[in-house]
């Protein structure tokens, strides 16, 4: 017998098709703020970018925080500030498009509201075809006291409860001095420092540091290796117990100055830096 006819049944919720959303592995490219967005994304837990909508889109301030309540990918706050999660539970494959088109869908939500129903499969504008790319203030915050608006924190209950909130995230700072260098504390303190410049690059000047024995925080840290994300070279490194972000400027700015040097170097690599090189991206890790 053959298969039974599969009649259309407008009783039955019909699929929607949906153009794929094209891979972008550098969403957050051409962005004045591409670093903050990063770290927002992977490795700050609490903090935001200001930035302006462009005049089609009212010329209004947003917020593109770190996380929201229960992973809300966008809220209208109680004082008509639109707020979108650089950090939810769900993604495309190109999260300039996801924070876009977020945007668009909060900046119509009536104040006080959450953005619900909101899929990121469906299509819209990418960030870059909604606010402005160069202007911007970025903020970093103990606890997540940018959910509410500025009027609540004096209420003894709501701070009570963001400082609750706040209690299991690991300390972050940036380290003076840097605009993407950003110093953690877990089971040892740590450096994250975000570099935008192109990845081969990036590569090239680290393997030549490690071999003249430069890849370093001062003589009490270690360069561990370096991870990828959002198409970004992240290196890592590992300090004494109990260094703090403070005490690091003097040497990041000398690492900077190194780093930069050797990433404008186009002599060809040694045999002993080409074996360095080699070892960074052996253990390299790509965060998705």
């Amino acid at each position: 017998m053959g298969k039974a006819s599969r009649k259309y049944d407008p009783s039955k919720p019909q699929k929607i098709k949906r153009a794929p959303i094209p891979f972008v592995a550098r969403p957050f490219e051409g962005l004045a703020f591409e670093n903050q967005l990063v770290a927002l994304r992977d490795f700050v837990p609490s903090g935001y970018v200001k930035v302006t909508t462009k005049p089609e889109y009212g010329s209004r301030e947003l917020l593109l925080v770190s996380y929201l309540p229960e992973g809300t990918p966008g809220i209208m706050r109680a004082d008509g500030v639109p707020m979108v999660a650089v950090r939810t539970t769900a993604n495309s494959r190109d999260l300039s498009h996801d924070l876009g088109a977020a945007a668009v869908a909060v900046l119509k939500l009536e104040d006080g509201s959450a953005l619900s129903g909101f899929d990121v499969r469906d299509p819209g504008p990418r960030l870059d075809e909604v606010v402005d790319t160069e202007s911007f203030e970025f903020h970093m915050s103990p606890n997540f006291d940018f959910w509410v608006e500025p009027a609540k924190l004096e209420d003894e209950d709501v701070k009570s409860a963001l400082d609750h909130t706040a209690e299991e995230t690991i300390p972050t700072e940036i380290v003076p001095g840097t605009e993407s260098a950003f110093w953690c504390r877990m089971n040892h303190d740590f450096v994250r420092w975000i570099r935008n410049e192109p990845e081969n690059r990036v590569l090239d000047a680290l393997a030549r540091l490690k071999v003249r024995g430069e890849a370093h925080l001062g003589e009490d840290t270690r360069f561990i290796g370096a991870f990828r994300t959002c198409g970004l070279i992240v290196p890592v490194f590992e300090m004494a117990e109990r260094t703090a972000a403070a005490d690091l400027a003097d040497a990041a700015a000398q690492l900077e100055k190194k780093l930069v040097a050797e990433i404008d170097n186009r002599d060809e690599l040694t045999d002993d830096e080409r074996r360095a090189r080699a070892g960074l991206v052996s253990r390299q890790v790509s965060l998705r």
